[in-house]
């Protein structure tokens, strides 16, 4: 079994082999007799070690053992000190210019390490040598004011897209050549020198090039925003939650439920409920993630969680439109039909509704005022749930001389025109006139007869002196306002 060593390097502890760990001794030892009698000397030193802990991490992990081949690999990398022997310029560091080719081109990376959602906004600022406080800045003053101008134009969905869709076409700067590419330098010992005699000092692991106070403003924006972004998330869940899961329109029927009563033809009713909460609800599920992340600062783990929601979210909006389409064929197109039958002129008519079911005490709706009547309920036996739907009846007062008349009226949908005056003219509302007694029939929809589309209105067109009286299920003279009322 070899022998180990246990050393700290850059601030990090590693164990090395130990032929591993003589030959990066011997070749640190090189290093500082080369650099402790140059300007910044220490400084370039530390950032070496920095870059050998950093490709140590990259290519070994932090815990495992780092053998002799890591230590060749990585010191192949950096080069030695005779690699780069170039004559000491007669300029001093103040007469330089501030910009030094560099002999690598930049490359445009997500700066991951850097970031405080995707790091987007920190690679484009080392992209375009701009602070990336004010690349963030800019960003944030054009989502705000793209906001409050152009509301109503997509502008700001527009931004956020762009955001994302750099999220994920630009690659992270995983490997430590990829981070120095970002920057447009090779991982080696000369950039690492010619970076600490520009930053001095400050030059190092962690080290921010922007201004800190701006930073700081920014950092506060953030959490503002975040806080926001939880209160919509938050909100807008439980208000969905309780809307479409777990408020009961009837007695054993949620709002989500509905939709098994309508007929969507072959469409699967189940991917349909699923992928429209995935709509509604992924959204405001992003919100309060990315505003957690926001206020608490906390970096994404590596499976992405955002990304993730997201991704879901579009597939769920594609998936949804393809299902949609297929399911909303058979109401593409509405037709009409309209039949009038002439009755004769009485001082009262009294209407009754008829249905196979008796009215209960609750889950009844009823709306009704002096020229309308709007009434149904749903009959519960068991689990089982059926809607007693009558037609709408309307009265239409006309001029003393004219004839009264009943006339009744449908509007229908179906996949084609054609579809559609079939089904107007054999789903007629039903209704009887027998002396003063109009006797209006019930159509009842369950999720074994589902809605087809139909929506029925009765007008009864009659003089203004002729009186309107309901007289069962409910009593209603039509002189009177009602609210809706609703028992459940």
């Amino acid at each position: 079994m070899k022998k180990v060593v246990k050393v700290s390097i850059g601030s990090l502890a590693f164990t090395l082999e130990e032929d591993a760990f003589n030959t990066l001794n011997f070749y640190l030892n090189d290093l500082k007799s080369h650099y402790n009698s140059k300007p910044n000397g220490s400084e370039i030193i530390e950032g070496i070690e920095e870059r050998i802990a950093d490709l140590f991490m990259e290519k070994n992990g932090k815990d495992n053992v780092v053998p002799i081949s890591i230590v060749n690999e990585v010191i192949a990398i950096l080069g030695k000190p005779d690699d780069f022997d170039e004559e000491e310029s007669t300029q001093t560091k103040n007469e330089r210019t501030t910009t030094i080719p560099l002999p690598a081109p930049k490359k445009l990376f997500r700066d991951t390490d850097n970031k405080v959602l995707g790091g987007v906004c920190s690679g484009l600022g080392i992209y375009f040598n701009i602070d990336r406080v004010l690349v963030r800045v800019i960003f944030l003053v054009l989502l705000i004011g793209i906001s409050i101008l152009d509301i109503h134009h997509g502008g700001t969905s527009a931004i956020v897209l762009i955001y994302i869709g750099m999220w994920i076409l630009v690659p992270e700067a995983k490997t430590i050549e990829q981070k120095c590419a970002m920057h447009g330098e090779t991982p080696d010992i000369n950039n690492i020198k010619r970076r600490v005699e520009d930053y001095g000092s400050n030059y190092g692991r962690g080290n921010n090039s922007g201004s800190n106070a701006v930073s700081a403003v920014f950092k506060a924006i953030l959490k503002v925003i975040g806080v926001i972004l939880i209160l919509i998330g938050g909100s807008g869940l439980i208000s969905l939650a309780v809307a479409l899961l777990g408020f009961q329109v009837f007695d054993g029927m949620f709002t989500i439920d509905l939709i098994d009563f309508v007929n969507f033809g072959d469409a699967n009713i189940t991917l349909l409920k699923v992928l429209g909460l995935a709509v509604v609800f992924l959204p405001f599920i992003g919100m309060l993630y990315g505003g957690i992340q926001l206020l608490f600062g906390f970096k994404s783990p590596k499976y992405k969680p955002g990304l993730i929601i997201f991704l879901l979210w579009i597939f769920s909006c594609i998936g949804l439109a393809f299902t949609g389409v297929s399911a909303s064929r058979g109401f593409w197109q509405k037709t009409y039909n309209n039949q009038e039958f002439t009755i004769e002129k009485m001082d009262t008519i009294y209407v009754k509704y008829v249905s196979n079911s008796v009215m209960p005490e609750k889950r009844v709706m009823l709306e009704a005022d002096e020229d309308d009547f709007n009434l149904f309920w749903v009959d519960k036996k068991g689990t089982d749930l059926k809607l007693v739907v009558f037609p709408n009846l309307i009265i239409d007062r006309i001029a003393e001389g004219d004839s009264s008349n009943i006339r009744t009226s449908i509007m229908s949908f179906a996949e084609t025109w054609a579809d559609a005056s079939v089904k107007a003219s054999k789903n007629l509302p039903k209704f009887e006139m027998k002396d003063s007694l109009l006797t209006i029939y019930a159509d009842e929809i369950s999720k074994t007869s589902k809605w087809d589309g139909s929506v029925k209105k009765i007008s009864l067109r009659i003089p203004e002196n002729t009186k309107v009286i309901v007289k069962e299920p409910i009593y209603h003279d039509f002189e009177t306002h009602r609210e809706i009322s609703c028992e459940w």
